[in-house]
């Protein structure tokens, strides 16, 4: 449990240290009722029971509890000043101080956690990482070990407010996509507005995944990859190269030369449209071949769909929870 409050330091750890002794007189003086019971109980059958055994067994028992005081009274001590603590992290030059009570080990580490998200950013904002433009969505109760969803352009944007506006990132800045605060989402601009088509860009988003880590502390085996058009055909060319940097990926709409046996541990959900005929002759070939090799690869056929209309899968959050499942 973490109590946020503010003012004086001093007196609010005082206040602190004192509830805390509070609790240990209150244990002491429960052990001490119940030795006055036992001291009680046993004189009164002293009065009446001269049994040898019992005033034995009597005795050991005293004993045994103010064996259990002795204890108890320096361990309390020296627990209450170890565990109980304050953390004081001063918020501004004023006497404003935010004072955070760690009362657990599992206190201890939300501090930990607090620190290492205080000064950044949250929400969803234009940022440069890796020296990719990108526009990145981080929940505003971030915290440590979230997945890292990316998404990458086809071939007709260019810079991230072109970006901004196809579905798949619509659905994140709009915020009518269910369950967006379950993930971080990075949609990053092809380096010098070319394409992620070229394969000298694709080492690109493994230093994007390295910094958001860095960064945000994501989990890195929870990093999942998808893309439309000439974004999708980078998905199938960086999935291939980079194997064992993603837990899964969603391809929509394209396609790339691939070796089957690197897919295989790689969960693949393809979209593309029924009338997209050229991808979607494609796209069956590598899924066939994944499978072939011993993967785990399907493919999702849009009925009547363009190559634009497959993208409107983004705006579900069926695609998301498929992902995030893996």
């Amino acid at each position: 449990m973490i109590t946020n409050v503010y003012g004086n330091s001093e007196f609010l750890h005082t206040i602190m240290l004192i509830k805390n002794y509070l609790m240990i007189a209150i244990v002491i003086i429960l052990l001490a009722s119940i030795m006055i019971l036992i001291v009680y109980y046993h004189n009164s059958m002293k009065r009446n029971n001269n049994n040898k055994i019992y005033k034995l067994r009597v005795n050991i028992l005293q004993e045994m509890m103010l064996g259990l005081i002795t204890l108890i009274i320096p361990a309390s001590i020296f627990l209450a000043g170890k565990y109980v603590k304050v953390d004081v992290i001063n918020n501004n030059a004023e006497n404003n101080t935010k004072i955070v009570f760690a009362k657990s080990v599992t206190a201890k580490r939300q501090i930990e956690l607090d620190e290492f998200f205080e000064g950044k950013q949250t929400g969803s904002f234009n940022t440069r990482i890796a020296d990719l433009n990108c526009y990145l969505h981080v929940p505003e109760n971030v915290e440590k070990d979230l997945p890292l969803v990316i998404f990458l352009h086809g071939i007709g944007e260019h810079n991230v407010e072109q970006i901004k506006k196809v579905k798949p990132v619509k659905a994140v800045t709009d915020g009518t996509l269910e369950g967006v605060d379950d993930f971080i989402f990075v949609a990053p601009a092809a380096p010098n507005q070319s394409s992620w088509l070229y394969s000298s860009t694709w080492s690109k988003i493994i230093d994007l995944i390295n910094e958001i880590k860095n960064e945000y502390g994501i989990n890195d085996q929870r990093v999942y990859i998808t893309g439309f058009s000439a974004g999708a055909n980078a998905v199938w060319g960086i999935i291939n190269k980079y194997p064992d940097a993603f837990r899964a990926a969603v391809p929509v709409s394209g396609y790339n030369k691939i070796t089957p046996k690197n897919l295989i541990n790689i969960p693949i959900y393809a979209i593309v449209g029924e009338n997209e005929i050229g991808y979607k002759n494609a796209m069956k070939k590598l899924v066939n071949d994944v499978n072939n090799a011993g993967g785990n690869a399907s493919l999702n056929i849009i009925p009547n769909a363009y190559h634009r209309n497959a993208q409107l899968n983004y705006s579900t959050k069926e695609l998301y929870n498929w992902l995030l499942s893996q």
